[in-house]
């Protein structure tokens, strides 16, 4: 499981002087600044930056005599404003002076987004690769960019998440690059894992992975010849160009509205039995867990937020009676320590059955009279959300 907000919080001790990081992304705090320089960097804190994984408020205060020094980096002018205007309101003996930079970094220019030019993209939580892993985007997915370091970009993907990917994994283009990609003609690949071949043969060389979910652009004038050679021509997000199989491509999004939607979900769900857990993982080659229910649903048209203490803040609330006879096929299952330390979630399968990704994706039970009973589940489940209005009876395991 995964939940990164509670991880945050490390002690670093240096000559003599100590300095408390909580939150990485929204906070920094040295000794030895006033009780109310801190109460008020919290209190805006906690308005423009609740959730550290989707916004940035990285402050450092410091005084020297009567000059109180705010430096850092924001994800938004209203929240270094508001900054300035409150400190100004309570430090009135001081000569407030600020060098806080307001993201994205005027030195990116106008390129300032990209499209993920890989099959699978790691957003890792520092600029380098033996860093934790907590996210991942598909192929032709966007990230807005906020600053670069080296060969790395600190970036905001799709789904709202804030980390660090390699320079390599993306194209960097100008918003109306992206626009003009986000409406081309676009195909999204439905197969499992497949390559991109330089030519339109199974034999020939691949040019590049794809996996469930990643979007390419096809080539206008391969339509027609692709309905006759079963081959699509498309077009990476860096020009390159290759086939695909065209009974792998669809070129319309799901929709959670379409009559059987949910049954459709469920079937989605259950093509992943077997996929092995990798924390931070969001493709076919591994899920957390989180990372699994995202991309259920994406599939079916749902979007979810990335972690699953952001999952549980979406949906309806689902009263959990003492036999599950009310769980519907669909809704999420939400466990943990308590109600506010979400660490799991799982897709409902009805009644006390659930999928989720635990060391693999697998099928488990909350009542003890059955084989797949997990008790560590059942003790720490919290509640129940639902995202789908429809109910969706259980057709048995989907095939692939």
């Amino acid at each position: 499981m995964r939940d990164k907000f509670i991880r945050h919080v490390f002690t670093l001790a240096s000559a003599g002087m100590i300095v408390l990081f909580m939150l990485t992304n929204c906070k920094r705090y040295e000794s030895g600044t006033p009780q109310f320089v801190l109460d008020t960097i919290e209190q805006v804190r906690e308005r423009y930056c609740p959730d550290p994984r989707l916004a940035v408020f990285n402050i450092t205060p410091e005084v020297r005599g009567a000059n109180l020094k705010l430096t850092g980096e924001v994800s938004t002018t209203t929240a270094k404003q508001a900054l300035i205007k409150a400190m100004r309101s309570v430090a009135r003996d001081y000569k407030i002076e600020e060098e806080i930079v307001v993201l994205p970094d005027a030195e990116l220019g106008k390129k300032r987004y990209g499209i993920v030019n890989v099959s699978v993209a790691n957003l890792r939580g520092a600029p380098k690769h033996s860093a934790e892993l907590v996210n991942q985007m598909l192929l032709g997915s966007s990230v807005a960019l906020l600053k670069k370091r080296e060969d790395w970009f600190y970036g905001q993907v799709d789904d709202g998440y804030i980390g660090w990917l390699s320079a390599g994994s993306v194209v960097r283009i100008d918003s109306s690059a992206v626009a003009e990609f986000q409406t081309s003609d676009l195909v999204r690949f439905i197969g499992w894992i497949g390559k991109i071949r330089s030519k339109p043969d199974d034999n020939a060389p691949p040019i590049s992975e794809i996996t469930l979910g990643g979007v390419l652009h096809r080539r206008e004038e391969q339509k027609e010849s692709a309905e006759k050679t079963g081959w699509t021509m498309v077009s990476l997000p860096d020009g390159r160009e290759g086939f695909l199989p065209t009974h792998f491509l669809s070129s319309s999004a799901p929709s959670p509205t379409v009559a059987g939607a949910g049954a459709r979900l469920i079937a989605t769900a259950e093509k992943f039995l077997g996929v092995p857990y990798l924390w931070g993982g969001a493709s076919v080659h591994g899920f957390d867990c989180s990372g699994f229910t995202q991309i259920v649903f994406a599939q079916n048209g749902i979007p979810l937020l990335r972690d699953a203490s952001q999952q549980a803040r979406e949906g309806v609330a689902v009263e959990i009676d003492d036999d599950f006879k009310n769980l519907q096929a669909n809704d999420l299952l939400f466990f943990g320590a308590s109600k506010e330390k979400i660490t799991h979630v799982a897709i409902s399968l009805s009644g006390p059955k659930f999928i989720h990704a635990s060391d693999y994706v697998r099928i488990n039970s909350l009542d003890p009279d059955d084989a797949d009973y997990a008790e560590s589940r059942a003790r720490t489940l919290q509640f129940a959300r639902r995202y789908l209005k429809e109910p969706t009876p259980m057709l048995g395991r989907g095939k692939f």
